[in-house]
Order: C-alpha cells, then sequence, then structure tokens
C-alpha cells in the first residue's frame, strides 16, 4: 500500500511539472515569437497584410507632403499596419469585441472606439463593414520619421447594420477620413481617425433598352455545357480539347449558336486567380469560336458568402477573370452569379442584393463592350436589379403549361427589357428513385411543348443540357439518391453516348 502512494505522489509530481513546463514554454514562444517581429497578423487570427493589399485598391499620393520626404518602405510599412487596423476596427464592430485593438491604436483611439463599442452591446447591434477602396494623400511626415498625417478619400465603405440577428439597415458611403499615426514599438499606430465627409454612393445607372441587343439574345438557341466525364469539374485534370472540340462541332451541326459555362469561385483560385484554370478557359473560349458558339460566362458558381468583407477579394477575382477573356471573340455574355436568389434565406437578403450591386457596378467599368446578366432561380426573382442590367435571364423548371403566363408577367414588370430562358429541361430518370414516373418520352413532351413556347414568345433559350452524366458530385444536390438520379438524367444524350427520343428537336440538320 505504501508503495502504491509513493508511486502515487511520483506521477502527481512529474504531470505537474509537465503542465507548468508546458505552459512556461509557451509563453516564452510567444514573448519570442514577438520579439522576432513576427507578423501579429497571425497572432491576431486576422488577414495577413499581403492579402489585404492584394485584395483592398490602394492608392497613394506623396506630393502634398509637408516636411521630411516619405521613403517607399516608410509607405509600405504604413500600409500594412493602416490596412490591420481598419480591419480590426470592422472586426471589432462586427463581433462587438476589442480583441487586438491595442496593437494597431493608441489608447486614446482605443478608447473612442471602445465607447462605440459598449453603446453597440447595450443596444444589441453588431455592424459588418468593409472599406473597398482607400485613397492616401500624405501631408505630413514629421523629420524624426515618427509622425504621419494623411487623407483618406474616397473610400467605398459598405455596412450592415443588424440587431438581434436581423439586417436594419445596409448603406454604401462615400467616405473622406484624415488620420494621424505614430510610429512606436517598430509599428504605426492609428492615433486619430476622424470622419470628415461621408456620401451616398451613387445609384447604379439605369440601363435603357437596346434594340440590337434584344434582337441578338432572340435570336439565342443554346445549352448548358459540361463535358460528359467531367461535370462540374470541367477546367480540372480531366479537361480534355478534343472532347470538347468534338462536342462543340457536334452542337454546330445541330444548329445551336451559344453555350453557357461555369467558373466556379473556388476551384480558380479565389482572388488568386490561377492561370493554368484560365489557359484552359480561354482555350475553350477558341474552340468555340472555331465552331461558331458563343459563350455565356457565369462566375461565382458554387459561392455562396456574400460577406461585406468579402466583396474586396471577389471583386480582385472578377477583375482577373475578366481582364483575362474579355477580349476573346467567342464571348458573348457575363452572367455575374448563378441563382443567387437562392441564398437569400441563408445569407441575408440585403447581404446578397449588396454583393450584386458591387459586381454590377464594377464589371461594367471593367468590360464595356459585353452585356451582363444574372441567372436567377425563376422569373419572379428576375425583376430584381433588371433595370441595372443588359438583359434578364432567369430558369424555369414548372409546368409548361403556364410558361407563357410566367413570361408575360416577367415581360411587364421589367419593361419588355430583353429575356433570356437561360435553363430549362426535364429529366428522364425512371427508376425506383421516383417510384418510374419519368421517362424518355415525358422528356420528349416536355420539350415539344416548350419550345413551341419558345417560339411563340421569340425567346432565346439555353436548356439544360446536352449529356446524362455518371457521378454528380454532392455539393451539387446533395447526397440523396433521389435528387442526385433525378439530376443525372437530364440529357438529351443518355450516358451510353444514345440520342434521346428529345434529340431530334434540337436538332436543325
Amino acid at each position: 500500500m505504501s508503495i502504491n502512494k509513493n508511486l502515487y505522489r511520483v506521477l502527481v509530481i512529474i504531470s505537474f511539472l509537465l503542465v507548468n513546463g508546458i505552459i512556461i514554454f509557451g509563453i516564452s514562444s510567444a514573448i519570442a515569437y514577438m520579439n522576432t517581429g513576427a507578423d501579429r497578423s497571425k497572432i491576431l487570427n486576422i488577414a495577413t497584410p499581403q492579402q489585404l493589399s492584394n485584395s483592398i485598391k490602394i492608392n497613394w499620393e506623396t506630393a502634398n507632403c509637408i516636411g521630411r520626404t516619405i521613403e517607399k518602405q516608410t509607405i509600405l510599412n504604413i500600409e500594412k499596419d493602416y490596412l490591420q487596423a481598419w480591419q480590426l476596427k470592422h472586426n471589432a464592430l462586427r463581433d462587438n469585441n476589442l480583441y487586438g485593438m491595442k496593437n494597431y491604436y493608441t489608447d486614446s483611439a482605443y478608447q473612442n472606439i471602445k465607447r462605440t463599442i459598449l453603446s453597440n452591446k447595450k443596444k444589441k447591434v453588431e455592424v459588418q463593414s468593409a472599406a473597398l477602396t482607400h485613397n492616401i494623400d500624405v501631408k505630413f511626415y514629421s523629420a524624426d520619421g515618427h509622425i504621419v498625417i494623411l487623407e483618406d478619400k474616397n473610400i467605398e465603405l459598405a455596412s450592415h447594420y443588424i440587431n438581434n440577428g436581423n439586417t436594419i439597415a445596409t448603406t454604401q458611403n462615400i467616405c473622406d477620413y484624415r488620420a494621424m499615426l505614430l510610429f512606436e514599438d517598430g509599428y504605426w499606430r492609428i492615433r486619430h481617425l476622424k470622419l470628415e465627409k461621408i456620401n451616398d454612393l451613387e445609384e447604379l445607372p439605369i440601363l435603357p433598352n437596346d434594340s440590337e441587343l434584344s434582337r441578338k439574345i432572340s435570336k439565342t438557341k443554346g445549352l448548358n455545357y459540361y463535358p460528359q466525364s467531367s461535370p462540374w469539374k470541367m477546367f480540372g485534370e480531366e479537361f480534355n480539347p478534343k472532347i470538347i472540340d468534338k462536342d462543340f462541332a457536334l452542337l454546330k451541326i445541330m444548329g445551336l449558336n451559344t453555350i453557357r459555362i461555369f467558373v466556379q469561385y473556388e476551384e480558380f483560385g479565389k482572388e488568386y486567380v490561377d492561370q493554368e484554370k484560365i489557359k484552359k478557359l480561354k482555350k475553350t473560349l477558341t474552340l468555340a469560336h472555331n465552331n461558331d458558339l458563343k459563350v455565356i460566362v457565369t462566375l461565382f458558381d458554387f459561392y455562396g458568402n456574400y460577406d461585406v468583407t468579402d466583396i474586396a477579394p471577389t471583386l480582385k477575382h472578377a477583375q482577373s477573370v475578366i481582364n483575362s477573356i474579355k477580349e476573346e471573340p467567342a464571348l458573348f455574355a457575363w452572367d455575374i452569379k448563378n441563382e443567387p436568389d437562392l441564398d437569400f434565406e441563408t445569407r441575408g437578403r440585403a447581404n446578397v442584393i449588396l454583393w450584386l450591386n458591387e459586381m454590377i457596378r464594377n464589371m461594367q467599368i471593367w468590360d464595356t463592350n459585353h452585356p451582363i446578366t444574372i441567372g436567377w432561380s425563376n422569373a419572379e426573382s428576375a425583376e430584381l436589379l433588371a433595370s441595372h442590367l443588359h438583359f434578364v435571364s432567369f430558369h424555369d423548371y414548372l409546368n409548361p403549361q403556364t410558361f407563357n403566363e410566367r413570361v408575360a408577367k416577367l415581360s411587364n414588370s421589367i419593361n419588355n427589357k430583353a429575356i433570356m430562358l437561360q435553363e430549362y429541361g426535364y429529366s428522364s430518370y425512371s427508376g425506383i428513385w421516383n417510384a418510374f414516373s419519368s421517362s424518355q418520352q415525358k422528356q420528349r413532351e416536355y420539350y415539344n411543348l416548350m419550345q413551341k413556347q419558345i417560339d411563340k414568345l421569340n425567346l432565346g433559350f439555353v436548356f439544360w443540357t446536352l449529356y446524362d452524366f455518371n457521378h454528380i458530385p454532392n455539393s451539387v444536390v446533395g447526397y440523396k439518391p433521389w435528387h442526385k438520379s433525378k439530376q443525372s438524367s437530364f440529357g438529351i444524350i443518355d450516358k451510353n453516348g444514345n440520342r434521346k427520343e428529345a434529340f431530334p428537336l434540337f436538332d436543325g440538320q
């Protein structure tokens, strides 16, 4: 018994020493990390300076600086710490938490923000905000290199105000700030950050109806395209130009003139766009052009965040993709996002609309030669933002008997702007998961009725899709077999390459 007690005591003492050793090691490591000049953003779990400067547009002006000539490295250091300070302020307003603020703000500036946070907490208000641009004009740089005064003009500031989980207001403003920064302990800390001016962001322009574009839209006859062997992974490792070229040649023979393809946000590298993927995208557009096909490029497939802090990196992504392919002759139009209205419930309608507004505003600047649309999931949602788009697109998988009514209502609500039926179709899957209730014959009957109405309405169309697919990723319709089985059989060519009964309805040869 005595031996067991002694053994127990020894184990307790060893455990105590080990725990204290780990704690001391952790503290000493953190101190050493800070003393080596490590990037504090890693400790604070915020975006790195490189990520911020790569995502947010920064313009510098130093010609008006009084005092010492400011060095290039100093500008880089100020930019790094200034952007981190802004990011921490956004985080504090969002979370009502001052974590990390003292690292980038002096005591007086910290107390000002603290008062705001305490007031918001009391009112149960959270503010989600992001500054999308900074235009910095350096006004003063002290002789000792420890004080800088700057004006930050025309900051585009987007904000959501949330109370008890509900968005109570959404604002987009152009703001001017004046700031003083002090160089302390190797970092530039904000001493003063004063709002000088605030204006509402200019409304999106209303785009008039374009008769020539309306004519082109009405002549659109196409389909949403994926290669049969790599659906939803078109630009991955299985990318095969020979297969794509063969498919495009078939579409040309069929008399179709348009395809709609998808650029997935994450697959293409988010804000750091993968140039190998861009090469594959450009090759696809070249193959389309060689086969007399026009291409609608849908951006941000499988994207679903819409947080205001995500606007800057998504804008960077879109600009990179657009600038890379906007000169391609096959390019017909940009579709900003596939079915964003399906994210209203989970992400918040205000968040989604604000994000779309920013995309519309900037895309119209980056490319003035190609029209812009949004691929809404239904005709009712397609009324949204219609006056700011070049043409309106919607998807329709409802009863074809009432299709005319939906189109007429939409057309009246958008002042007869050009409309494209961008997705529609019918699955021929007739297995156990739908009680054998469908068939190729029913698919043919659906398309027969739809095409007659489309022709009567002189409506451009892009149907879903050329092929039946063997594999449907869970990310598309979930893991449930009755959903995946249905989704696998929307093509007019089956899994074995045989033409289904609906195929002749699209074969214009």
